[in-house]
């Protein structure tokens, strides 16, 4: 049985990373190297050096201009934003987001976890899973 394991993501897994939120694209926006050197506060499951999923995660005091994010630093004083979970396509229905989510509720456990999900259109994959 190969092992998986959760670890922060560092930059050696950048290039895995825009290639797994790449292949999602059509949810969570194209992205490049620069947006992930920026924003390097994630976690991701590992198997084998082959990164299996990440989430992108901040706080209310990141330096972030999505308008949804924005959106919840006016209403509440503490939480953790998650901007996208991802997960290799390969890799769905294993469970990969779930020991995510796991993760995020044991790094906020003293702060909401709040998120956004696409309903135009309809991700329904994604409003399932959250």
């Amino acid at each position: 049985m190969v092992k998986k394991v959760m670890r922060n993501a560092n930059l050696e897994d950048l290039e895995q990373l825009v290639e797994i939120n790449n292949e999602s694209a059509e949810w969570v926006g194209a992205k490049g190297r620069d947006f992930f050197e920026k924003h390097l506060s994630y976690v991701s499951l590992v198997e084998e050096e082959k990164i299996l999923g990440f989430a992108l995660i901040m706080n209310q005091s990141a330096d972030y201009s999505s308008p949804h994010f924005l959106r919840f630093r006016q209403m509440l004083p503490e939480f953790f934003y998650v901007d996208r979970i991802v997960v290799r396509q390969e890799a769905r229905g294993r469970g990969v987001g779930r020991e995510l989510y796991s993760i995020l509720r044991e790094i906020a456990a003293l702060a909401p976890i709040v998120c956004e999900i696409c309903i135009e259109p309809l991700n329904s994959d994604s409003v399932s899973f959250h």
